[in-house]
């Protein structure tokens, strides 16, 4: 299943529709039809490895930055109606310009910049992104709020001690 960029990136702001003229933007809440805290494992489309936490690959495609993206899909353990936890978006030769621009054009300025480290908070999720400065593979992780292991290990990986304040 390839979406539209359109569609892919209006999906992962949620698609809230803001009143008036606010800066505010709506929270994130996940990617396309998946939504995290929401969509249970029964409805992953792709091939699910059961576990304590259980991977989904093979998910589609989404399009982010005029490239296309790979979906996988993190649950809260193995069985039907646990909940997805994180979505994690894969661009292969990557060009890194653009998707960092789609990501900060639907997202806001992100709340910690470190090359090649971009992250993001909202009430919906935590978004950490590696966009490397060359052509390579770049990551998009939109990960539940709830999961505070996860959020330190991105954070981490970005070197920061602390996840990055609530906007």
């Amino acid at each position: 299943m390839r979406v539209t960029v359109a569609a892919c990136v209006a999906a992962i702001v949620g698609v809230a529709g803001v009143a008036g003229c606010s800066d505010r933007r709506p929270p994130v809440a996940g990617v396309g039809q998946w939504i995290l805290g929401k969509t249970e494992l029964r409805e992953a489309p792709g091939f699910c490895n059961p576990d304590a936490v259980t991977l989904c690959s093979n998910n589609g495609a989404v399009a982010i930055g005029d490239q296309a993206a790979s979906v996988s899909l993190y649950f809260a353990g193995p069985d039907p109606d646990a909940k997805l936890v994180e979505i994690e978006l894969v661009v292969r030769s990557c060009d890194p310009e653009p998707l960092a621009r789609a990501l900060i054009e639907k997202l806001g300025p992100p709340a910690v910049r470190r090359p090649p480290h971009l992250q993001w908070r909202s009430e919906g999720a935590f978004v950490a992104a590696q966009v490397p400065e060359s052509h390579r593979r770049c990551l998009v992780h939109f990960v539940a709020p709830t999961d505070r292991d996860r959020i330190a290990e991105l954070t981490a990986e970005a070197g920061t001690t602390s996840s990055p304040s609530p906007r």
